[in-house]
């Protein structure tokens, strides 16, 4: 019984005495918090209080966790008044519980102003709240040691950020358990508001370090690269903190949520979380021909690191010159003009955001290597997992830009022994690829490089292209071809002795894609063959319906001499070479797909042979089906123009429609073809600069 009396008085004093309340649980953080890693250092004189006290530990948990039961029931309206921001219901229970204010209310530790800012609210409740709380009540943490300002970063809570550090401006730089400030929350979550407000009131020297490693990973993971470049140029020392890290005792430390999920973001360098994210990059984002078009023709330039906004206006080299045409403010002048329609026009609003977003991505990544410039060759190692996601995921940017710093990183292999060539030729990333094409004569080195199967670049080549590379194109045909445009291009590269070299297994390249290729040859056959027997069905019906509309013209014939009655129709002599289109065209279409139907189906003719029918049998498929259409159109109008003069206008307009929907489906798939097998290579020399 003496025991509990002294508990429930501790209590009631703790209540009555907020301060006290919020110095004991920080004792009580300290002491539960893991000793290693975790950033803050266990209180040995607790530590030797709690041993001589042995006999209370047994019993004090146990009234403890009932305490808080009965607790967190009484405090369930406040909760509710909280989530919803009501803060006259609050501040009727404050008047009844004035202890409440400061008391942990949720079975995870969390107080009122925890929830109130966790759910978005600001003014009025969070604001009040903060003016009836203590200055060191605002640091109060839950059971992960997050302050409500962590909250305000989770939940992207910036007016409540504001009040909570307007009132204490330390709160920016208190980390939980996990090394993690409210910044941190930001970021990860994507607030990037509540980001900016947080960066500008945190101490700069928290982001040396892993944590700044940690950070500036977020920003890049987030999309957040215009803060990412801020954060570089501030601690350009970040770049190739992995090294440092190595001699650095806080690297035992982890920083993450508590729940382990971003050990791995601090296990990596921002380089290498900006060379795994391809889509960042103008190189891996996929634009169509208008979107290239106005891509390449926008004008965007970033003035400055600076993540504040910048008011620009024009000015006059020479203000004086009041009289005098001035070229300078007339450009500019025009300039503004094209940026406001830009900004007006939405879908090239977008095409300028997503070219101002690839520009702010590529900034980090030069700042980067231009700090990696300045090392030897013997600390090539620094880049070499970076540079080689980078051949495996296709960011071309990084690659260039580690290879121009590092001209000797291009010698750099992986477990398997394979380099930037090989990884690039492995997972088809072209335009990786394309770099062979500004490498001097020291190629002839690289080419010949195998890696630890004895394979070389030719063997690459014959295996098959990854899922996501293989499905860029569609239909087994378009694959196969381009699996064969792949093999035939690495192949000019390869000296004559290596196209038949044997690797470990005894395969040489040819044999390597062969069997490597052998299910996507039948599934290209079984496509070609489906697609052929239901086009060609098509092209028979339609040659069978113009040769019978041949001898059964519109208006018939005159009896006596045999001779069509509207022969001199200007519409009857469209009828008659539309019919006659169409039937010779259908029959050629007919002629193609069964050529089709009866080729080897070698894979070489999958590159050309192949094809080449099937886009002159589709083409001439389209135009037999155009023409039948106008001969259908100019039988209507010579039978009913003499009686219904308005037949022309709808008649046409319903001869579209059968064309619109030709050109949605197959018309598609034909101008691919087109392309593909005839358009521009994707293999040529991409720049004039010689990277090694």
């Amino acid at each position: 019984m003496a025991k509990k009396k002294k508990h429930r008085k501790q209590k009631n004093q703790a209540n009555l005495n907020p301060s006290a309340a919020s110095s004991s649980r920080e004792h009580k953080d300290i002491d539960t918090e893991e000793p290693a890693g975790h950033g803050v250092l266990p209180n040995p004189s607790l530590h030797s209080e709690n041993k001589k006290k042995g006999k209370e530990k047994e019993v004090l948990p146990v009234l403890t966790e009932e305490k808080k039961k009965k607790d967190l029931t009484q405090y369930q309206p406040l909760y509710r008044a909280a989530l919803k921001g009501d803060w006259r219901s609050a501040r009727h229970f404050f008047d009844l519980h004035s202890d409440a204010v400061t008391a942990e209310i949720t079975s995870t530790s969390a107080t009122a102003l925890h929830v109130a800012v966790g759910a978005g609210h600001a003014t009025p409740f969070v604001e009040k709240l903060v003016e009836l709380m203590p200055l060191e009540a605002l640091t109060l943490r839950d059971n992960d040691g997050r302050t409500a300002l962590c909250f305000a970063g989770i939940s992207g809570n910036t007016k409540a950020a504001e009040i909570l550090v307007r009132k204490n401006p330390d709160l920016p730089n208190l980390h939980n358990h996990w090394r993690q400030i409210p910044l941190g929350y930001a970021a990860k979550y994507g607030h990037k508001e509540t980001l900016l407000y947080l960066l500008s009131v945190t101490n700069n020297s928290l982001f040396s370090g892993m944590y700044g490693v940690w950070f500036l990973n977020h920003l890049i993971v987030t999309g957040f690269h215009d803060v990412a470049l801020h954060l570089v140029e501030q601690h350009p020392g970040l770049a190739s903190y992995r090294e440092q890290k190595k001699d650095d005792p806080k690297c035992k430390a982890k920083v993450n949520d508590g729940n382990g999920d971003d050990d791995e973001l601090s296990s990596l360098t921002p380089l290498y979380c900006l060379a795994a994210r391809p889509s960042a990059f103008a190189s891996g984002t996929h634009l169509t021909f208008w979107q290239q078009l106005f891509y390449a023709y926008i004008h965007v330039e970033i003035k400055n690191s600076n993540i504040l906004p910048i008011t620009h206006g024009i000015l006059d080299p020479n203000p004086n010159s009041l009289h005098v045409f001035n070229w300078h403010q007339f450009l500019q002048g025009i300039k503004l003009k094209i940026d406001a329609i830009t900004q007006l026009v939405p879908w090239i609003k977008r095409i300028h955001d997503r070219k101002l977003k690839h520009m702010q991505t590529l900034q980090p990544v030069k700042c980067i290597c231009a700090e990696l410039k300045g090392l030897d060759n013997t600390m090539m190692s620094l880049v070499k997992e970076e540079i080689l996601e980078a051949a495996r995921s296709g960011t071309y940017e990084v690659v260039r830009e580690c290879l121009q710093s590092l001209p000797y990183s291009i010698w750099l292999t992986d477990d398997d022994g394979r380099n930037v060539l090989h990884l690039a030729i492995l997972h088809r990333q072209v335009k990786v690829f394309n770099l062979i094409y500004q490498i001097s004569s020291f190629k002839n080195f690289i080419l010949v490089h195998t890696d630890k199967s004895d394979n070389n670049l030719f063997h690459l080549a014959g295996r098959l292209a990854p899922p996501p590379q293989l499905n860029f194109v569609s239909g087994a045909v378009l694959q196969m071809q381009r699996e064969l445009q792949w093999f035939k291009e690495v192949e000019k590269h390869i000296q004559p002795y290596y196209r038949i070299k044997k690797n470990k297994d005894a395969k040489q390249p040819k044999e390597v894609f062969t069997e490597e290729h052998g299910d996507l040859v039948k599934e290209g056959e079984v496509w070609m063959k489906d697609t052929s027997t239901s086009c060609m069905v098509v092209a028979t019906l339609i040659a069978t319906i113009m040769f019978t509309a041949a001898f059964t013209v519109p208006g018939g014939n005159n009896s006596d001499q045999g001779v069509p009655i509207f022969l001199q129709a200007s519409s009857f002599m469209i009828f008659v070479i539309s019919d006659a289109v169409g039937f010779f065209f259908s029959i050629t279409s007919v002629l193609m797909f069964l050529s089709i139907l009866t080729s080897r189906y070698a894979e070489e003719d999958f590159l050309y042979s192949l094809p080449k029918r099937l886009i002159i049998g589709l083409t001439t498929l389209f135009i037999s089906i155009a023409s039948m259409m106008i001969a259908y159109g100019a039988t209507l109008f010579i039978v009913l123009s003499t009686k219904i003069t308005w037949i022309v206008a709808p008649v046409t307009l319903l001869s579209c429609v059968p064309l619109g929907l030709f050109g949605l489906l197959p018309f598609l798939l034909l101008l691919e073809l087109i392309l593909n097998t005839y358009g521009p290579s994707i293999f040529h020399k991409q720049s004039e600069d010689i990277i090694h």
